[in-house]
């Protein structure tokens, strides 16, 4: 006899099967029996069935027997959700009184994916007393735990009613292992011991579905359980290496656990051992763990002893804002809680140091305290001292939900302290360090980290604006020297970073400044990578600042110039320092790049020759000062310069004179340059004569002659100011 059956509705048959089954998608079975039911050949398919409140896909299974023989090749998809499953294989034969079987499993879990199969032979007897006896064989195997293989040992395993017996079971992983022998039963000195080494703690939580707080460590030792079969009593002495709570390590933890599974209430006692950094040396470091963890109540009451106990977990709780935590606490704490909504409770006091994120200033912290509540972590009023040890007052709380979904509001009072301190490695091209007295407050939400400072700069405060990296990697002049009919292509926007090419980071970063400028800080704008050419100033106003790490950078406010200088080099050769004039303006409306320019700068020549310029005798051999003027207006894209020069120390008839011999912007230019490059008028004279090749065979020597006594006369006193810290002194 065969058929063939299509079901499409399972409504039908429920009043008469009593089976919680929905069919979703054609259930198809075919079937064949032989003679006298000496053999079945059924094939059964069902792609979407619902059992109870359990939702299967992909149910296939084939079985055949023949006679007292049986084979089952057959697995299903257990769904999680309407994306991802578990997919579970069985392939079976059996008669004889034997079975040989093997299970292969795949959860597709992204963060700890299981795979891998188990194959057992299993052979089934009568004891002398009448008992059935069965007789497991475990095949080598092999599976995937993440990325990490584990083999299954070949090993024997006996059971019979309340009893087991089992012989070196074993599963490894490199060094991890765990080895377990020995018999249960319902006798209480019988008992089954396991011998760990090197398992990653990780694993065990996973087992028993573990995961409201995150411990960490490779655990060793011995695990037993007697009454099996009675009332079954675990014990165990572990040692952890590399223990971690929340990702902050305590070092080695040595633990008694014992677990009676009729209280339902696995009790902890142990100790944690460690040294670290003190201010005299290596110290040693102790946690001190003493609780119970209730399986019957769902329950964690785990109480913590710290004795300049690291305190790195606080790092992990405050990650948004914080790095390099390496602070040390002493105190009590308690974790407790329904194993879903757990609480940090208790105080300790700090020392250490950590590291404001955002704005990269490390900070040491002495005795600073630390209030748990429930939900909350409070700083009531700690003192932070940065690098130089200035000082600031720091005030706020962390905010969690059973230590998940941190949030902070943070507000600190600084006098005189390191508020900013970045030196532009990442690729920002606003860097610098900011000492300043006044407030900065911390804000942060999941995915958003907000950083208000409203600070007065103080002595020894350095804002740099890099403008040769504001849209690519190539270096750009702020000032390029090229042919008039010449066109220079800038940039016309700051952008941050290409989207394409941006970095992945999953927090959006802003930082707002309102500084009150005035001459303590001194603004730096890199003009040129490759020359080192750059300008400083140093003046006042107001500033606010707005820097978002996934967007723009934008400053508003007007800055007056009361001092500064710019670095500039002529044709990749020369380097000359102009020095800006006071009341020079910049106007900043969102766009550094676009911010409106109103600057004037001097390069001052303390003796030129007049000689140069053949206008008469009279000025053969006078020597005098010639201020030459840079006037630098436009924007940061798209600066204009004009050049002229100034002859202060001579008199008004005589510099028109001069003027004159310049009646054009293009001559004007000629001779600028030509002082600024060489020290000495241009002689513009044109004459093929033999005395007039003689004479300008003569100015190229002096020209020459110029060139090299202003490097040198340069570098010198370069030199001697970086000795003496004073530009009070001019050596020529």
């Amino acid at each position: 006899m065969s058929f063939v059956a299509r079901l499409t509705d399972s409504n039908w048959a429920r009043p008469f099967l009593n089976m919680p089954l929905d069919i979703l998608d054609t259930v198809s079975v075919k079937a064949s029996f032989g003679r006298d039911g000496s053999s079945l050949d059924a094939d059964v398919s069902a792609p979407d069935v619902v059992w109870g409140d359990r939702h299967f896909k992909r149910v296939g299974a084939k079985v055949r027997t023949v006679g007292d023989m049986l084979s089952v090749d057959g697995g299903f998809t257990n769904m999680r959700d309407e994306k991802v499953g578990t997919d579970i294989g069985l392939k079976l034969s059996a008669g004889f009184d034997r079975i040989a079987a093997q299970i292969s499993l795949d959860n597709h879990a992204k963060a700890q994916r299981l795979r891998g199969a188990l194959g057992a032979d299993v052979a089934f007897r009568k004891t002398p007393d009448g008992k059935t006896l069965a007789l497991v064989n475990f095949n080598k195997s092999r599976f995937h735990v993440g990325d990490t293989l584990f083999m299954v040992h070949p090993s024997t395993v006996l059971y019979s009613k309340n009893h087991l017996e089992v012989h070196d079971f074993a599963i490894s992983s490199g060094s991890q292992r765990v080895l377990v022998s020995g018999t249960g039963s319902d006798n209480a000195n019988d008992s089954l011991t396991a011998h760990l080494s090197n398992v990653n703690v990780n694993y065990i939580l996973n087992l028993v579905n573990f995961h409201s707080v995150k411990f960490s460590g490779a655990a060793s030792g011995t695990a037993s359980v007697k009454g099996l079969f009675a009332s079954p009593d675990v014990t165990a002495a572990l040692r952890v290496d590399r223990f971690k709570l929340i990702e902050g390590r305590l070092g080695t933890l040595r633990a008694n656990v014992g677990w009676k599974l009729s209280e339902g209430q696995i009790n902890i006692k142990g100790v944690t051992n460690d040294t670290i950094q003190g201010a005299s040396g290596l110290i040693p470091s102790n946690t001190f763990i003493d609780g119970y963890v209730s399986t019957k109540h769902h329950y964690i009451d785990l109480g913590m002893k710290l004795d300049n106990t690291r305190a790195e977990f606080l790092g992990t709780l405050c990650s948004s804002f914080l790095e390099n935590v390496d602070l040390r606490g002493n105190g009590d704490l308690r974790l407790w809680g329904d194993l879903s909504k757990l609480n940090l409770t208790g105080d300790i006091v700090t020392d250490g140091m950590m590291t404001i994120k955002p704005t990269g200033v490390r900070y040491q912290v002495n005795r600073g305290k630390v209030h748990f509540i429930e939900n909350e972590i409070q700083l009531p009023g700690d003192t932070i001292i940065d690098e130089y040890g200035n000082r600031g007052l720091v005030t706020g709380a962390i905010h969690h939900r059973h230590i998940s979904h941190i949030t902070t509001d943070i507000a600190a009072h600084a006098d005189h302290l390191l508020a900013f301190n970045t030196n532009g490695a990442d690729g920002s091209n606003f860097y610098g360090k900011v000492f300043g007295t006044g407030d900065i407050t911390l804000r942060s939400r999941p995915g958003t980290l907000d950083v208000n400072m409203n600070v007065t700069p103080t002595k020894g405060s350095e804002v740099v604006y890099d403008i040769t990296s504001t849209s690519s990697t190539s270096t750009d002049d702020f000032i390029s020297w090229h042919d008039r009919d010449a066109v220079a292509a800038r940039p016309d926007s700051v952008a941050m970073a290409d989207s394409a090419d941006a970095p992945d980071i999953p927090t959006d970063i802003h930082l707002n400044f309102l500084i009150n400028v005035n001459p303590n800080v001194t603004m730096r704008l890199i003009t040129d990578k490759a020359s080192g050419d750059y300008i400083t100033l140093n003046g006042h106003g107001v500033i606010k600042a707005n820097y978002f790490n996934k967007g723009n950078f934008d400053m508003f406010g007007n800055y007056t110039v009361d001092t500064g200088h710019y670095r500039l080099t002529i044709q990749n050769f020369l380097k000359r320092d102009f020095l800006f004039q006071q009341g020079g303006t910049i106007n900043f409306g969102g766009d550094p790049y676009s911010a409106a320019i109103n600057l004037n700068a001097l390069y001052t020549l303390a003796s030129v020759s007049l000689a140069d310029l053949n206008i008469g005798k009279s000025f053969t051999s006078n020597n005098t000062r010639v201020d030459c003027i840079m006037n630098i207006t436009g924007t940061p894209a798209s600066p204009h310069v004009d050049v002229s020069l100034d002859i202060p120390t001579i008199s008004s008839d005589a510099r028109q004179m001069i003027y004159s011999l310049m009646n054009s912007e293009e001559e004007m230019n000629q001779q600028v340059l030509y002082l600024l490059a060489v020290g000495r008028f241009l002689n513009q004279g044109r004459n093929n004569s033999n005395l007039d090749n003689a004479n300008q065979q003569s100015q190229a020597s002096l020209a020459m002659q110029s060139i090299l006594s202003g490097t040198i006369t340069q570098q010198v006193n370069e030199v001697i100011g970086n000795l003496t810290e004073n530009s009070n002194w001019n050596f020529g």
